[in-house]
């Protein structure tokens, strides 16, 4: 038997190791060669064998006339290979950081510069390889390592301990529970290859699903899910199952406690329940078929809960209409909840859903659609978590620093007294509050004045464009700060005051 995989010139055949086999594939070449002047380039092919005996391979080496190789191989930039990858499989993937890396300049950055960078370049490096593999633990390791000291220090990482303004957790949650928004590559990694479980559930055939049949010597089901082959696609069932929605045709495909086929998912909507399960991969026809005799279902510990049992008169109630009209004839049909308008699978989607759990929520306002630069976003981020470099969270850290404001010379610094009591601040806002474009803008923005920063820029009853402002403004303060540390350069208040009214009127023109 012969097959075959063919990608634009790359081609690779499959054939049983024999003479007669390699005789018949060397005529077939020849005469494809003949007839469309395409001939094989030798020197540039390779014969890999499984389960053979080393005088077998060269024999049919030298009848193919092409050389002897062995695995990995790459093909379409992808090691392949039948044995788990090694370290130095992945080494190809690493050294791609560091040649993209070298061309940067990224310690002329910011960090929001930097931050786009990461996003963009750093981040998608190791998608492609991603969306076949399941990165071992020590690859995203490293893989983020290098992301984060970029992010933070512009520099590959030295081994040094530097300054991590916020925990590599919180930078990769999504913008809108707090994060950064930089790609969780395991979470990623996961919604990748849950693709494949869709793709199996897909009732067209495909060469793939047909050779992991084979192997198995299974039928069709819904997902493969022994522990030979596919185990790796066991581990992404669970929140693939998430998204998808069910409709019953015979049910024999869908799982009773873990699939969405009745509106939710019956184990979380019953998790008591669910504890005296016996069995928790039951299919929905299964179940159907005791449906007189429930209790069958459960431990017989089930009867000393009361909770548990009035959970199972909710589902009897429930359930009793769909199972009543099974079995049907044909495949059940399943759609991807997450795209309302095409129902079809999206990488996007899954990862957003595993990302943004609905326990994490946000308190931070919403800077990211201010009107202002990218780092002026980045610094607010900051602010609002206490995570700038003040004077008082570097001591934290251990840096041996006296602690005194630079802009009132009266009291310690820290994200509080910067934006709220430092008297240099407090002034300085006046003098804004007090600017006829200002008042005349808040007069029709709020009765009410905040009386802190975070308040500024919470309150829902303040425009955008005032909440624009007062981040500028803080931003200017800041940069004031570190004028005055960094560079020993003093502005005055109406300098510093000029400054944040003409990036105000700039920003709201062009952003």
């Amino acid at each position: 038997m012969y097959s075959s995989l063919f990608y634009a010139d790359d081609a690779i055949l499959f054939f049983k190791p024999g003479v007669r086999q390699a005789i018949f594939i060397k005529f077939i070449f020849m005469v494809f060669g003949l007839v469309s002047g395409l001939f094989l380039n030798s020197h540039k092919s390779d014969l890999l064998t499984l389960h053979c005996s080393d005088a077998t391979t060269h024999l049919l080496a030298s009848i193919l006339n092409c050389k002897v190789s062995s695995f990995p191989i790459i093909y379409l930039g992808l090691p392949l290979s039948p044995k788990p990858l090694t370290r130095v499989d992945f080494q190809p993937l690493m050294l791609k950081f560091q040649n993209r890396l070298q061309g940067w300049s990224a310690s002329l950055l910011s960090i929001a510069g930097r931050l786009v960078l990461v996003n963009s370049c750093l981040s998608s490096l190791p998608v492609y390889f991603m969306s076949v593999f399941k990165l071992p633990s020590w690859v995203i390791k490293r893989i983020d390592t290098i992301r984060r000291s970029f992010l933070w220090h512009g520099v590959q990482f030295s081994g040094q301990k530097k300054l991590i303004l916020v925990s590599w957790d919180k930078v990769t949650k999504p913008k809108s529970v707090g994060g950064l928004g930089i790609l969780n590559l395991q979470t990623f990694n996961q919604a990748l290859l849950s693709k494949w479980l869709w793709k199996w559930s897909n009732p067209a055939d495909s060469l793939w699903k047909s050779l992991v049949l084979h192997l198995q010597s299974s039928t069709l089901s819904l997902y493969p899910l022994n522990n030979t082959l596919s185990g790796i696609l066991k581990n992404f069932h669970q929140p693939l199952s998430v998204g998808l929605s069910f409709q019953l045709v015979a049910g024999k495909n869908v799982l009773f406690w873990q699939h969405n086929w009745i509106g939710s998912i019956l184990q979380f909507s019953f998790p008591q329940l669910f504890s005296f399960v016996l069995n928790k991969n039951i299919s929905v026809f299964h179940f159907s078929l005791g449906i007189n005799n429930p209790l069958s279902f459960f431990s017989p510990l089930l009867l000393n809960s009361q909770m548990a049992l009035t959970q199972l008169q909710s589902l009897l109630l429930l359930i009793r209409s769909p199972l009543h009209q099974l079995p049907g004839t044909g495949i059940d049909l399943h759609v991807w909840g997450l795209t309302s308008s095409s129902h079809t699978f999206s990488t996007q989607s899954l990862y957003k859903l595993i990302s943004s759990h609905p326990l994490h929520t946000s308190s931070l306002p919403p800077i990211w659609k201010f009107k202002i630069p990218p780092r002026f976003k980045v610094f607010l981020w900051l602010m609002f978590q206490d995570r700038i470099a003040t004077l008082d969270n570097l001591q934290k850290r251990g840096w041996s620093l006296p602690n005194r404001c630079c802009l009132c010379l009266l009291d310690c610094e820290s994200v509080l007294h910067l934006f709220n009591h430092c008297t240099f601040y407090q002034s300085l806002k006046t003098l804004l509050l007090s600017n006829s474009l200002v008042v005349q803008a808040i007069s029709t923005s709020s009765s009410a004045t905040p009386t802190s920063h975070l308040e500024l820029l919470l309150s829902s009853a303040i425009k955008r464009t005032i909440k624009d402002l007062f981040a500028i403004f803080f931003f200017v303060i800041w940069r004031e700060r570190c004028s005055r540390i960094f560079t020993d350069v003093c502005k005055s208040q109406s300098d510093l005051l000029q400054e944040v009214l003409s990036d105000w009127s700039f920003f709201s023109k062009f952003f």
